[in-house]
């Protein structure tokens, strides 16, 4: 049985906030230094946003060896070997800065962008314009193609596809590398900035250009909404609870805890949370769920400039009931590795997979007088036991890589060319081609023998990127068709849920881990 959530989100969600790259955000408007968007704290994908104004940027990266910037250097050299008096660097630019703002006040945003420039690549400066974006995007007051997206070296990553999306339409992939949005290079430019370009107005028409496997592709799509889902649920081998959990923004620990009275009702303790390519969410969130399976003591912790602002989110159950599997990836990232930390930390569980991302920071967000905003790193977190993992991560219990290999029937159900398949259909043939969908990247949940709303949605996205007729039905034609691309492909083995079954099919974790460390 299966169970969904489902969350309207409008088109693109870009990797939500607390993540990959992420951001624990606090909104204040410092102006009126109120809290104005602290009822909504939560996070955003966030990278190095480097707002490009001069004309002899190339591939979205601003060029600062110039001639103008060598002379300033060594007019200040100057200064400070021959002239008389002590002079501070930072005085010297702080006054050049001001009389430049003087003379040109349409500078001021170039100025501001350049201070932000030199700090962590999570704080940045937006223009007006930028940052009322910004604040739809929370607000996933806008439309989009349908991904989530990370900002990686050379161009945004796609983390995930959102079926029945214009991207999942268009034939968009997981994995694949965008480098180019509406003829706009976007390579070097942060997400949000990347994100300016992606959402427009509903119905309106975008060009993508990415990479695939070290080819270059081109795809052509309508901007729209999209129905999003914080995940799904669902039983394995009867006894184990698993949760895909996208990410820890909107409704999650709604989310959760329908998930976690369903599994009640079953009698089950063992759950395994699925936190791969999570780029985090809501620190709201992430509390709220965190007093559903922690025992009583912080969840996580912020360090600040200031000792004095220090302060932690605690849990107040008195009885964890879960016994918890995290699975984690080098895309877990913020919310999902303070998560993932606490697990390890308050001996509930483990986590399974690779290093995480580890983005430990937490950022401000506030608007300006100027009527542009900042995003500005205020802190630091800590896991539920007080570790740092800025710039480390969370590292698994059982550190394990999935395996990618290049596509053989061994792998999967046998298979079947006895029938057409539609929607309401059950049976092997059913589970053959869902198992290959997925192996494909398309989204059907935990393959099994039913065709249902997911796999509809699949076979039809297949279609439509197959140049095949798409109606969801699983003709002759389009069963071959998956085969024939199949061929072609690697596919990746699951090895990190295959390992994470075994540990509870073993007994408890604890059970498990003393066997694996006697062994290891």
């Amino acid at each position: 049985m299966k169970i969904k959530n489902k969350i309207l989100s409008l088109i693109l969600v870009l990797s939500i906030i607390f993540s990959s790259v992420p951001c624990f955000v606090y909104a204040e408007d410092l102006q009126t230094n109120e809290s104005a968007q602290s009822e909504n704290t939560g996070e955003n994908t966030d990278g190095n946003t480097d707002e490009n104004t001069a004309e002899d940027k190339s591939d979205g990266e601003l060029n600062l060896d110039t001639f103008e910037n060598s002379l300033i250097d060594r007019t200040l050299k100057m200064l400070e070997q021959t002239y008389k008096y002590d002079v501070e660097a930072k005085d010297v630019y702080r006054n050049a800065l001001r009389v430049i703002l003087a003379k040109h006040p349409e500078y001021l945003d170039d100025a501001l962008k350049g201070i932000f420039s030199n700090l962590d690549p999570h704080s940045e400066y937006y223009t007006a314009e930028e940052y009322d974006k910004f604040i739809e995007g929370i607000n996933n007051e806008y439309y989009g193609i349908g991904v989530i997206v990370t900002a990686v070296d050379g161009g945004l990553k796609v983390v995930r596809v959102i079926k029945n999306s214009p991207a999942s339409g268009a034939g968009i992939k997981k994995d694949d590398l965008i480098v180019s949005v509406g003829g706009v290079n976007i390579v070097g430019m942060g997400i949000n900035e990347a994100k300016s370009h992606i959402i427009g107005e509903q119905g309106s028409e975008v060009s993508v250009d990415l990479i695939r496997d070290g080819e270059n592709m081109t795809f052509s799509m309508k901007r729209d909404l999209v129905n999003d889902e914080s995940g799904f649920y669902d039983v394995i081998d009867g006894k184990i609870g698993y949760i895909l959990l996208y990410s820890f923004e909107g409704h999650s620990s709604d989310f959760i805890s329908e998930a976690l009275s369903y599994f009640d009702t079953l009698g089950i303790t063992k759950v395994i949370f699925d936190l791969r390519s999570n780029p985090g969410g809501s620190l709201a969130e992430l509390v709220k769920i965190g007093n559903m399976l922690f025992p009583k003591g912080p969840i996580i912790s912020f360090e600040y400039k200031d000792p004095k602002k220090n302060f932690s989110f605690d849990s107040d159950l008195e009885n964890p009931k879960y016994d918890i599997i995290a699975l984690i990836n080098g895309n877990s990232a913020s919310a999902s590795e303070a998560f993932a930390g606490a697990v390890q930390d308050t001996n509930v569980g483990i986590a399974i997979g690779e290093q995480s991302y580890g983005k430990g920071t937490k950022q401000l967000v506030s608007r300006i007088v100027s009527g542009g905003g900042v995003r500005l790193t205020d802190s630091e977190y800590l896991t539920a036991g007080g570790r740092h993992i800025n710039g480390v991560g969370i590292t698994p219990d059982i550190y394990l890589k999935n395996r990618v290999v290049k596509y053989d029937r061994k792998y999967y159900a046998p298979l079947v060319h006895d029938r057409i398949l539609s929607q309401g259909d059950t049976g092997e043939d059913v589970l053959c081609f869902k198992q290959r969908l997925d192996a494909l990247g398309f989204f059907v949940e935990i393959p099994n023998d039913e065709f249902d709303e997911n796999m509809y949605y699949a076979v039809k996205d297949f279609q439509q990127m197959t140049g095949l007729y798409p109606y969801g039905v699983l003709d002759f034609t389009t069963q071959l068709k998956i085969e024939e691309v199949l061929k072609q492909c690697e596919v990746e083995i699951d090895d990190q849920l295959a390992k994470a079954v075994e540990v509870f099919n073993y007994g408890s974790t604890a059970e498990y881990m003393k066997k694996y460390k006697e062994e290891n």
